[in-house]
C-alpha cells in the first residue's frame, strides 16, 4: 500500500501541483492526504493573492479542490474537511464567505473503508491571534481500511501554525491529544484491549504538524498506545529524515511534516522534494 501526505501550498504553482498528483496516481498511490486545499464556487475568482502574502510567491488557487477531482477522476473517493471559511489562510480573512480552506483525503474506491473527521484545534471561524498566540481552527481526517488481515487505520492533519514557533505550546499538546482521540475513538480501545491485550490494529498517522522532532507533540504521538503496547515508530527518525522542505522554502527550520506508524506495519518512508510546493511529499509504503 502507498500513502502520500503532502501540503500542497494552496496549489500556488499553476498546473504543476496537479501534474504531481497525476504522477502519484501513476505510481499507484492508494491514498493521498493533502493539506492546504481551498474550495470555492466559480463565483469566487480562481486566483487570489492575500493582502499579506507572507512567503507566498504566487496566488492561491481557490478552485483547487474541484480541479483535483476533475484531474484524478471517478476511481477515487474524495473527502474534504474545511477548517476555515471566508479566509485566505490561518491569519487573514477574505472578502469571499464561500471560500473554504482545509484538508482533502483521496482514496481508491476499490478499497473498503469508513471515514471520519473532526476539529482537533479551534473552530471554522477562528483565525490565529497575533496578540495572544491563540491558534486557528484545524481539522484532521481518518479512514479505516479493511483487508483480509483486519483493519488499517490511517489519519492525517495539519497542525496549527504559530508565528515563528515550531516548538512546545499548551495548545499543541491538546491538539495532539485530540488527534489521537480521533485516530482511535476509544483512545487506545481500552475495553477491547483489556479483553485482548496483545491486539493492536495497524495504525499510521501523517501530516504537516508544524513542529520539530524535539517537541512534546512528536513524543506524544510516538509513545501513544494507539500505535501499540510500547508506542509506535517515528518514521522520520527511523529513516533518517530531517528535512521535509523543498527549494521554495527559505527559512532555516526545515522540519514540519512527520509520519508515525505501528511497528507491525513495517512501514518505509521517503520524501519527494521535487514537488511543486514549499513542502516535500511524504510517501509511506508497506505490505498489506
Amino acid at each position: 500500500m502507498k500513502i502520500y501526505s503532502w501540503n500542497i501550498w494552496s496549489g500556488s504553482l499553476g498546473e504543476a501541483p496537479i501534474n504531481d498528483l497525476r504522477r502519484f496516481v501513476t505510481e499507484e498511490a492508494d491514498i493521498i492526504c493533502l493539506q492546504e486545499v481551498h474550495r470555492a464556487p466559480q463565483t469566487v475568482p480562481r486566483l487570489l493573492m492575500p493582502n499579506d502574502p507572507g512567503s507566498r510567491i504566487a496566488p492561491l488557487n481557490s478552485w483547487l479542490y474541484q480541479e483535483i477531482v476533475d484531474a484524478l477522476g471517478e476511481g477515487f473517493a474524495y473527502y474534504y474537511a474545511p477548517q476555515l471559511k471566508g479566509c485566505y489562510h490561518d491569519c487573514e480573512r477574505a472578502p469571499y464567505p464561500e471560500l473554504e480552506y482545509g484538508n482533502l483525503l483521496i482514496i481508491r474506491r476499490e478499497l473498503r473503508h469508513t471515514y471520519r473527521s473532526g476539529f482537533i484545534c479551534g473552530n471554522i471561524q477562528k483565525l490565529y491571534n497575533f496578540k495572544t498566540g491563540s491558534p486557528a481552527g484545524k481539522t484532521a481526517q481518518v479512514v479505516d481500511v479493511y483487508d483480509a488481515n483486519g483493519v488499517i487505520t490511517i489519519g492525517h492533519g495539519h497542525g496549527a501554525w504559530a508565528n515563528g514557533n515550531k516548538g512546545n505550546t499548551a495548545w499543541r499538546n491538546s491538539q495532539a491529544i485530540n488527534m489521537l482521540k480521533l485516530l482511535d475513538p476509544h483512545y487506545s480501545t481500552l475495553r477491547q484491549r483489556a479483553a485482548k491485550p496483545d491486539y493492536y490494529p495497524r495504525t499510521l498517522l501523517v501530516g504537516d504538524w508544524n513542529v520539530t522532532s524535539s517537541t512534546r507533540t512528536v513524543r506524544r504521538f510516538r509513545d501513544s498506545q494507539v500505535f501499540g503496547k510500547s508506542g509506535g515508530e517515528h518514521l522520520n527518525a527511523k529513516w533518517g529524515i530531517t528535512d521535509t522542505r523543498t527549494c521554495y522554502y527559505q527559512k532555516p527550520i526545515r522540519e514540519a511534516d512527520h509520519a508515525f506508524a505501528s511497528a507491525n506495519l513495517k512501514a518505509n518512508l521517503t520524501v519527494d522534494v521535487t514537488v511543486a510546493s514549499d513542502h516535500g511529499a511524504l510517501l509511506v509504503s508497506f505490505e498489506s
